[in-house]
């Protein structure tokens, strides 16, 4: 097995058949780890930062892919370091579930070989990888490595997130419920089709999808526009990129505009993703002035029941801790971060503002 870096955008696009090759051969992945989603942000956020994916071959077959950019910073104003994070991480974006895509059969001999040639043959002050899976092979092997090698390190939690395993049927997931929240769930939706008559759809007509696409960018400003000065769909950044990701995943089956109309407007969107039977739920919006029917809810509710008619396994709320989710599921997974410091004056400088400095800040606070 050999590992080579690709540093350059157009190698970077060409590698799309291959990546989605790997990504065939595996019967689960996350939607956040396809070439759709990591070449989009890369050229939408990769401005200021250098390239780095690692690719490993067997002879002429790709077996592994680790999506990796490195990028100049300071600590404490003064002190230059060299970082290195997944391709996703930064900006103003929230993927989840990251790391390297890779053949099945050849994870661990892959990722150990990613790791090995990060630790001892890439150039860099801090190695910074968010948004591993808990138990993930990737997980593992960097538990090892960070009990081997001379390096500063630390690991920690990067999310919690809550799901839900689909049963069969609506029926049986009701059933699933407890009582009080199986009343909830009726009446809403006997409240709001007794006053409007509604009509919930999934979009499907390839025309449409900008107008819905913005719809929802009203809606989730006007949702949040009274209680806080930043939400998402904030930049022309974040907007541009996440417009170019639904026209992309539209195109291959994985975007899941789940939409309520009252009188042809639309009052409520989620915007999901479907990739390999997991259903992940991005973000929403829906429009205040129906607050009292509780638009978000139903259309929540009402995406759950096609997810399941549709077969799906996994109802995936991503990160955030809200109320909703907690009624739905007890089902949490989390993701970890780790972070590895070279012994060079950037990596202290790092472990000092970041790591350090917090924890003195709070002993002095309590004396």
């Amino acid at each position: 097995m050999e590992i080579r870096v690709i540093d350059a955008a157009e190698d970077f696009y060409a590698l799309s058949g291959q990546w989605a090759q790997l990504l065939a051969q595996r019967s689960e992945g996350s939607v956040f780890t396809t070439w759709e989603w990591q070449y989009s942000w890369w050229k939408h956020y990769g401005a200021d930062r250098q390239l780095r994916i690692l690719v490993a071959t067997d002879g002429r077959e790709v077996v592994g892919i680790l999506p990796l950019y490195l990028q100049a910073q300071r600590s404490l104003w003064l002190f230059s370091r060299t970082t290195i994070r997944f391709v996703g991480v930064g900006g103003d974006t929230s993927p989840e579930y990251l790391g390297p895509v890779v053949a099945p059969q050849r994870e661990r001999q892959v990722v150990a070989g990613f790791i090995d040639h990060l630790l001892h043959h890439m150039q860099w002050d801090v190695l910074s990888l968010s948004d591993i899976l808990s138990g993930s092979v990737m997980a593992v092997a960097l538990d090892s490595y960070r009990a081997q090698v001379r390096l500063l390190s630390r690991k920690g939690l990067s999310t919690t997130n809550s799901y839900i395993t689909l049963p069969g049927s609506w029926e049986v997931f009701l059933s699933s419920l407890h009582a009080k929240r199986r009343w909830r769930i009726r009446n809403n939706r006997r409240k709001i089709a007794k006053q409007f008559h509604p009509r919930f759809y999934v979009l499907e007509d390839a025309d449409k999808l900008e107008q819905v696409m913005d719809r929802l960018i009203e809606l989730h400003h006007k949702r949040w526009a009274s209680r806080s000065a930043s939400c998402a769909f904030s930049s022309d950044n974040y907007v541009a990129f996440h417009k170019d990701v639904m026209r992309l995943f539209f195109k291959r089956g994985w975007l899941k505009l789940y939409c309520l109309a009252i009188a042809g407007q639309l009052v409520a969107i989620d915007y999901c993703y479907c990739f390999k039977g997991r259903i992940y739920q991005f973000q929403r919006g829906f429009d205040p002035d129906y607050q009292r029917w509780k638009p978000g809810h139903v259309l929540l509710e009402y995406a759950i029941e096609d997810s399941i008619n549709e077969g799906n396994a996994v109802f995936d709320f991503l990160r955030g801790q809200y109320k909703h989710k907690e009624h739905m599921t007890k089902m949490k997974q989390d993701a970890l971060f780790y972070e590895f410091c070279r012994k060079s004056v950037g990596g202290f400088a790092f472990a000092f503002r970041y790591w350090y400095l917090p924890t003195l800040k709070q002993w002095v606070n309590r004396r």
